[in-house]
């Protein structure tokens, strides 16, 4: 596959999703009934079948950046002998679960257990279920399942941890692919061994799986922490090159290793027949025994990839204005370019790929794979509904429970910034430096976000240096427990650590004063829930607040606002709105900053400044002046230690403006409703 493209540069991201198309595009063209393409299979010839395909990746990420292509283009394949069964989401989701049916009174692991995919909830389903409490039809569910763990039935509570949950069904159809549900019946059918082998109680099996998830124990069994193969069926097979040593495929697809692996604080060098580790960084003749060793490997991992297939190897040929190409894939590519500057083989056929065309625009239509439309919304225009039939839904449809996000989305048909997914290169900074390696998007947002939510404050507001506060056991076993929590990679732990440390420790200013960090606030609430009715015009406004003596009312006729506060807190008196950002923007100076928060985050300081006030009880403008300080986002890529502007926005809204905002919050467009 030759990239082609116009630009004077080529994004990582959009090269690879040029490669993974046309890899999804020439699948479909080599698995269809009329494919020129035959095998022959003793006398007899015959065409290419899925198993017949091995699609080989250098990383466990690129296959399964390369696996979602394939579900989403409808594609049958499977995952080859991967391992780390326990590190899997499904293993930590089943674990959620079981605790939760051993405490079934604990609220706390009721809301976790929920929100595993046995349940199929998301979180607005999960705060409904936990308002209704014992009520709502999911907690009556995992009641029922507690009740018949009492029973110390093991086999059976498991035989309906699948088939009463609808996990099976969600898992087959809802998220098109067998690795899900063979991952939860792997783990829970290696928890059911050991309940046969010793007959241990339910929390017992909870503790060893924990173990087992945490590292601190290891299965019995040489290949018990190796994921099965999710399919016995006709599959593409997808594999490491590693795992690909001594196995051969009628045609192979290569794909990935054109990036480098984070740099490991330990490296591994050897001495003869010696293996020794290096802490810390090379230099000298360790570094270049070092690169010598990594460039001998790469040659043997590029050695097996091209001597894999019998029949047909596909590759990836990258333009120039690929600057960035690194990893093993560069040499072979550098070969490539050698090949292709003379005269080529007659062996080797080169198939033009367009970037621009593969790649589809932010916010455009899905693009074409292999001839067959994967968004069938422009097939099918959206039916009409009449005035009555919407009027109706609009009066009985009941009170809304909106939030910022639901909001913003219905007032413009727009995403939240944080949403987006910012697509970047890890260790390359859009600001110009290098300051972390994690990826833009919203699954690092969450991931972020919880590390700062649970992080104790006392230890970062002693103000440890960095390395001080890393090494510290609790702080480690935090980190790892969030890492496989997210599923993120052992190398994003340090760059999230570095980003929680600054945000809290780094001195911010606060008005005429500064805060050394945020962690030495007097009065730090985090994750501060808030739940307030939309303003009616019969409310006790703050324009119009009840009249002394008498208790406020307020009734919910069209719904309420639900939200958190990431971080409120007291400095000197007053009080101050905190929220987490974790965007990848180009400049984090005070005017971006403004523009941008301007731009994605108004509606946000609206919604979170109006509750902070009925939280803290100000009312009043009075009030308003001596008791609150400004609404702040810190923006986590842009902070730097000792800074206390830089990657930090702050204002504090007039009290006028804030009437003002109450005033539009009573009409409908606001909240994007039409009527």
């Amino acid at each position: 596959f030759g990239l082609e493209t116009a630009g004077t540069s080529l994004k990582a991201d959009d090269a690879r999703a040029a490669v993974a198309a046309a890899i999804v595009a020439e699948l479909h063209a080599l698995l269809a009934d009329d494919c020129p393409l035959r095998l022959r299979d003793g006398e007899q010839e015959r065409r290419v079948r899925a198993r017949d395909v091995f699609l080989l990746t250098f990383t466990n990420r690129d296959s399964r950046a390369i696996g979602r292509a394939l579900a989403e283009a409808c594609i049958p394949h499977a995952f080859y002998k991967q391992d780390k069964l326990f590190e899997t989401a499904e293993a930590s989701e089943i674990l959620a679960v079981l605790r939760a049916l051993c405490a079934p009174e604990d609220r706390g692991l009721r809301a976790r257990a929920l929100l595993t995919r046995f349940f199929g909830l998301d979180l607005p389903e999960v705060a409904a279920a936990a308002e209704l409490g014992a009520t709502a039809g999911p907690t009556q569910l995992l009641l029922h399942l507690a009740a018949r763990a009492q029973t110390a039935d093991i086999p059976a509570l498991f035989a309906s941890l699948v088939e009463e949950t609808g996990v099976l069904r969600r898992e087959l159809f809802a998220n098109a692919g067998e690795r899900g549900l063979t991952n939860f019946t792997h783990v829970l059918e290696l928890l059911q061994a050991e309940w046969a082998r010793s007959h241990a109680s339910l929390p017992e099996l909870v503790d060893l799986l924990a173990s087992y998830i945490h590292g601190t124990g290891t299965p019995p069994g040489r290949d018990s922490d190796l994921q099965r193969l999710e399919t016995d069926s006709d599959a593409v097979q997808i594999l490491t090159v590693y795992k690909a040593k001594g196995l051969e495929a009628d045609v192979v697809f290569v794909y990935g290793g054109t990036g480098e692996k984070p740099h490991r604080p330990v490296s591994v060098i050897h001495e003869g027949s010696a293996r020794m580790a290096w802490v810390g960084s090379l230099a000298g003749l360790v570094k270049t025994r070092f690169e010598e060793e990594q460039y001998d490997e790469r040659c043997r991992l590029l050695y097996v990839a091209l001597t894999r297939a019998r029949y047909r190897l596909y590759l990836p040929h990258y333009p120039p204005q690929y600057t960035r190409l690194a990893g093993p894939y560069a040499r072979l590519n550098r070969r490539l370019d050698e090949i292709l500057a003379s005269q080529p083989a007659s062996e080797l056929a080169r198939r033009r790929v367009d970037c621009e065309a593969a790649v589809p625009d932010e916010g455009g239509a899905a693009p074409m794979a292999g001839g067959q439309v994967k968004d069938g919304s422009a097939l099918l225009p959206a039916p009409a509904v009449p005035a009555e039939l919407d009027e109706i839904r609009q009066r009985r449809q009941g009170f809304l429970v909106t939030s910022y996000t639901a909001v913003k989305r219905a007032r413009a048909g727009l995403r939240p910034a944080e949403e987006a997914a910012e697509r970047w290169n890890p260790g390359e900074s859009p600001a110009g430096e290098a300051t972390d390696r994690l990826p833009g998007g919203a699954k690092t947002g969450i991931f972020l976000h919880d590390v700062l939510a649970w992080v104790s404050l006392a230890d970062l507001a002693a103000a440890p240096a960095f390395p001080v506060w890393f090494s510290r056991v609790e702080v480690a076993a935090l980190l790892e427990r969030q890492r496989r929590r997210h599923d993120r990679p052992a190398g994003e732990i340090e760059p999230a650590a570095r980003l929680v440390h600054t945000a809290y420790t780094a001195p911010v200013r606060l008005g005429e004063s500064v805060i050394p960090g945020l962690a030495s606030a007097k009065l730090v609430l985090r994750e501060m829930e808030f739940l307030y009715p939309m303003p009616e015009r019969g409310h006790p406004l703050l324009s119009r607040p009840s009249a002394s003596g008498l208790a406020p009312t307020w009734k919910i006729e069209r719904g309420a606002v639900k939200g958190f506060i990431d971080l409120l807190f007291e400095h000197e008196g007053r009080v101050y709105v905190c929220d987490w950002k974790s965007d990848v923007l180009p400049s984090y100076d005070a005017a971006a900053l403004a523009h941008h928060c301007e731009q994605h985050y108004d509606v946000q300081a609206r919604l979170y400044v109006i509750a902070a006030l009925r939280l803290c009880g100000i009312a009043d403008p009075a009030e308003y002046d001596r008791r609150f300080g400004a609404v702040l986002f810190c923006f986590l890529r842009g902070r730097q230690p000792g800074d206390e502007r830089e990657g930090m926005h702050s204002f504090t809204p007039t009290w006028d403006a804030i009437l003002a905002w109450e005033t539009e919050m009573l009409g409908q467009p606001f909240w994007g409703l039409t009527r």
